[in-house]
């Protein structure tokens, strides 16, 4: 080996590149030396790369290519080669898998067929503007097909009317992410999102993709908008699980609490009380024992917006007195009267409450049914073993309450 001036080492590098030992003629300093004033381009660094580095040790690897100044070539092809080279010459396992991932990846993205566009299509996509007038049909028939989960037909509109309106609306105000999530068609939610549908818009009534996706306990759109960083505004993560519990959505709300890890709070055992079914409610019981700290609350809760499901399910399955009260007093029986839920009501008296049991007001059922008025579930009641204690006083509730009918019939049969 022997030593050369360096500019004269710098100005003959490309010759060294072609020889068969080139740190026969280089010392390590020199290399070194000659690559720090050197421009690279893919082609020369390519051949120091296969020249060299299998003389170095990686240190010295690494070291030369901190120094080396690269201009990339335009060619793709070429930047991975010689990503590629770099890399394999490192003798990093992890990054060599990677690269080589991604490069799968790449050549399998860019070797897909182009779809061919059917020669009917290719005329119509000439001009893509919708027709003056016809704006409302086409997207008629865009929101019918995407409701009906029919994906050619929708790819056909799209194909057709790539810049028809994405957030058209239908008659309940869903637009046409909302209305894909609903169906639960996860290959035309992709298509649209793809297409450049917005998975955050929402409607002209603030609903937006991820709650009709809920509302039908659609697991996999939801995992899907999940996915893709649907947005949660912070004011309605807890709604979400609300809206899981209304629409008794175990799946989902399986997915919301395991999975995401949603934030909640107990509004969200009294809207399932309110309104979810058994499945829902059994899922929310057995994991959360607050639940079963609250069983009367709930119960009263599901007696006033008429969830005889609940009802069943926390009388029948769970144990919890039917004759339970509030803290003014009042039982569940009372709580459907006042809430005008009748059915519910007789199921609570088919089911063995007291009829007679009054609040800390001395007020009982008989009372919140002559201040609604009706005189039918009256009857019922007093068949059923209601007993009245104060006639005048329920006559003066009904004049109070302007309830002439029930003032006329209490006065008429004489109680």
């Amino acid at each position: 080996m022997f030593s050369m001036n360096i500019d004269d080492t710098v100005k003959r590098f490309p010759e060294f590149l072609e020889l068969d030992d080139v740190m026969s003629f280089l010392t390590f300093d020199e290399l070194y030396s000659s690559i720090k004033r050197i421009d690279f381009n893919n082609q020369l660094a390519t051949k120091l790369i296969s020249k060299v580095f299998n003389e170095c040790t990686r240190t010295e690897k690494i070291m030369l290519l901190d120094i080396m100044k690269l201009s990339p070539d335009n060619d793709y092809i070429s930047n991975f080669n010689l990503f590629e080279l770099i890399l394999t010459s490192l003798e990093i396992p992890i990054l060599t898998t990677l690269f080589r991932s991604i490069k799968t990846l790449f050549n399998d993205k860019k070797q897909e067929p182009q779809e061919q566009i059917p020669v009917k299509s290719k005329k119509l996509s000439i001009q893509t503007d919708i027709p003056s007038g016809h704006a409302h049909i086409i997207e008629t028939q865009f929101l019918t097909k995407l409701k009906e989960g029919d994906e050619t037909g929708v790819r056909q509109i799209l194909g057709t009317y790539p810049d028809i309106n994405l957030y058209c609306e239908t008659n309940d105000f869903f637009n046409p992410m909302m209305v894909a999530c609903a169906s639960g068609n996860l290959n035309i939610v992709k298509l649209l999102y793809n297409h450049g549908c917005d998975i955050n818009k929402t409607s002209s009534k603030g609903l937006f993709p991820l709650q009709a996706a809920i509302q039908n306990d659609q697991l996999e759109v939801v995992k899907f908008l999940f996915s893709v960083n649907v947005i949660i505004p912070k004011t309605d993560q807890r709604d979400i699980t609300e809206i899981a519990a209304i629409f008794s959505s175990v799946n989902c709300i399986k997915y919301l609490l395991d999975e995401i890890h949603i934030n909640f709070n107990a509004h969200l055992y009294y809207t399932a009380a309110c309104y979810s079914n058994i499945e829902f409610l059994n899922f929310l019981y057995d994991r959360f024992s607050y639940m079963q700290q609250i069983n009367v609350a709930l119960a009263l809760a599901a007696a006033s917006t008429g969830n005889n499901d609940a009802l069943n399910f926390f009388y029948d399955s769970k144990g919890v007195d039917i004759d339970a009260i509030d803290l003014r007093g009042r039982t569940s029986l009372m709580y459907a009267i006042k809430e005008n839920r009748i059915k519910t009501a007789k199921l609570l008296v088919d089911k063995g409450c007291n009829v007679n049991i009054r609040t800390f007001k001395n007020k009982d059922a008989l009372h919140y049914t002559v201040k609604k008025g009706d005189v039918k579930f009256f009857e019922y009641l007093i068949t059923h073993g209601a007993t009245i204690d104060d006639l005048n006083k329920l006559i003066s509730v009904a004049e109070r309450c302007n309830n002439t009918e029930m003032k006329a019939f209490l006065r008429a049969n004489n109680y």
